[in-house]
Formats: C-alpha cells, structure tokens, sequence
C-alpha cells in the first residue's frame, strides 16, 4: 500500500513499482501519433491481463489518408505488444454517439480484473471524459491508474480545427436544470483557443475567468501557451495577472488542488474547459465528478498528420486504490 503522499504521480516505472503486484487491464487509444504506443516502454514488466485500444476515425479530411496509414503501422506494433494477452481493437468514428461508447465501457468493466490502467494520452476529450466518470462510479474497478506520454515535438502549423459549436462533454453537464450561472470560469491554456475568447465576453462575460496555465514551460510550447492568453486578453481585458494560475503542466494533483481553492472546495458555482495539458484535463473530469460541474468544449473535428512525432517520459496517476477515490 502507498503511504507516500494522498494522491502519488510520477514516471510511470516508478508509481506502479509502489503497487502491488496484479493483472491490469489496459484501455489505450489507438491513434496516428507514435505516443500512442508510449505507455508500453513502462508497462512491459507489468502482468497485463488484456489491452482494449479504441481506434477513432476523425471526420473525413485531406489527412485522413495519412493517418490511416500511421494507425496501421501502429496497429502492427501494438499487436505485437500483445504474444500472450487478450487484445481488443474496437472500431469509433470521433462523432458517435456518447451511448456506443458507453456500451463498450461497460462491457469492458464486467470483466475487468479490477485494476485498470487508462492511458489518456492519444483519445479525444469526449471519449476519455466519459470513460473516467464510468471507471470512477464502478465497483469493479478497484484499483485505477491514469497515464500520459508526452511528445518528443508538436508540429508547426495548427495542429487541430474545424471545432464543433461550444457544448457540454457528453456525461458533463450541470447537475441542477436550469444550469445555475457561473461566478468562475476555469480554462486551461492550451495551444488554440478554438473561438473561446468570443465566449467569454458573451454568455460568460460576469464569470471571473482563471487561467490554468502550463509552468514550468519549455520551448516551443510557451510562445503557443502565451499567445493562447493573447488572444483572450485581447477580448477580455479585464483579466488580471492574479487569474493566470500557474500549475505544472503535468500534475493532476496541483491542477485539482488549484481549481479547488478557485471554487472554495465546490461552493461556488463554476464551469470548467479543459484546453490545454491533458493532465489538467483529467484534473477537471475529477472535480467536475466530485462537485458536479459543467464541463464545456469546443471538440475540433480535423487533426494534424503532423501533431506530434516521438515519445517522451511517461507519466502516472492513481486515482483509485483499493475502491477508495483519492480525488
């Protein structure tokens, strides 16, 4: 059992060497980008159980053709990755119905060993939101591990667009109807701000906006960090130095701990959007589960051939232990 902090993270070699020894079932995402697969440099001393990859076709666009052929050479890779494993590799287009996945969430959880490792790092907002409030309200997941790989390099044009109109992530919505009125507004800084901006001074204009923002930053990703504050700056004046929080940009821990004093432990009512780090996405599932808040996104429907090359370090959560949340 790990006593060493409430809520552990770090490299994923050195967080499931605290933990006991079991078969874990492994829900990834197969993708384009070669991180997809980066969760294997660390779990192959694991007893691995089976490994469920959803394989997501984005909406039909000029890099369709390149990213199939990515995902096909990463699909040899990853089934490779599986001698003596079960492995499933279902099939989703990136607009299906939330109740689809839902299904196959579900049938995977009543078989699940009851240790589950959710590798975030290649799935789309709104598949892995959902999936983490499925695997945090089942009793058959016991334990559950989160991880994130980061990119050796992003690419230098726009790397996502054609964004879908602002809405709810499905499953996020607000607990009470009508949706009580926000008094803060919590973004995460990201890369491409996909017409937030234009949001905040309309619908949200009486919100108190706070800034989660990635620190410490490293080239190039700081210029693309600041110039996402830029532009919301730009159209809403009235942020001040104060709001722009600064998080580690892979901490789910800090991330959650922050936005918790933004909202006085759940008091006040608020709504989340998780641009930016996927760490600081999973941090606002989390509190969104715990408090019941709305979580909105402007879901892009194009991505880059080029998004990512190579794999970094990769990093773990535990969420769950024993049955016991620890967010």
């Amino acid at each position: 059992m790990i006593r060493l902090i409430d809520r552990p993270w770090g490299s994923s070699g050195w967080l499931f060497g605290q933990l006991p020894t079991v078969d874990w079932d492994v829900l990834g995402c197969l993708s384009g980008e070669d991180r997809c697969l980066g969760l294997f440099s660390t779990l192959q001393p694991l007893s691995i159980q089976r490994g469920v990859f959803l394989e997501i076709e984005d909406v039909e666009s000029s890099a369709s053709a390149t990213i199939r052929e990515k995902r096909k050479q990463h699909k040899a890779e990853l089934i490779a990755q599986f001698p003596g494993a079960e492995l499933e590799i279902p099939a989703f287009g990136l607009l299906d119905r939330v109740s689809l996945l839902a299904e196959r969430i579900e049938a995977f959880l009543e078989t699940t060993s009851g240790s589950v490792v959710l590798d975030v790092t290649c799935m789309p907002k709104r598949f892995f939101f959902p999936i983490i409030k499925l695997m945090c309200a089942s009793s058959r997941v016991t334990n559950l591990v989160i991880t994130y790989t980061k990119a050796k390099s992003y690419g230098l044009g726009d790397l996502s667009g054609n964004a879908l109109e602002w809405a709810h992530i499905p499953m996020y919505m607000a607990k009470d109807f009508p949706e009580e009125k926000p008094q803060v507004a919590i973004v995460g800084v990201g890369f491409m701000s996909m017409g937030l901006p234009g949001l905040l001074i309309g619908r949200y204009r009486d919100a108190e906006v706070h800034l989660l923002f990635p620190f410490p930053p490293g080239p190039p990703s700081y210029q693309r960090n600041w110039e996402f504050v830029r532009r919301i700056v730009e159209q809403y004046p009235v942020l001040e130095e104060e709001r722009i929080v600064r998080v580690h940009g892979l901490s789910v821990c800090d991330a959650f701990t922050a936005m918790e004093s933004l909202t006085n432990n759940g008091a006040t009512p608020a709504l989340l959007a998780p641009y930016g780090p996927k760490p600081f996405s999973v941090a606002m599932a989390l509190l969104a589960i715990k408090y019941g808040y709305p979580v909105y996104y402007t879901q892009p429907t194009y991505y880059s051939p080029d998004y990512s090359e190579g794999q970094g370090e990769t990093s773990a959560y535990l969420i769950k232990r024993y049955s016991d949340m620890l967010y």
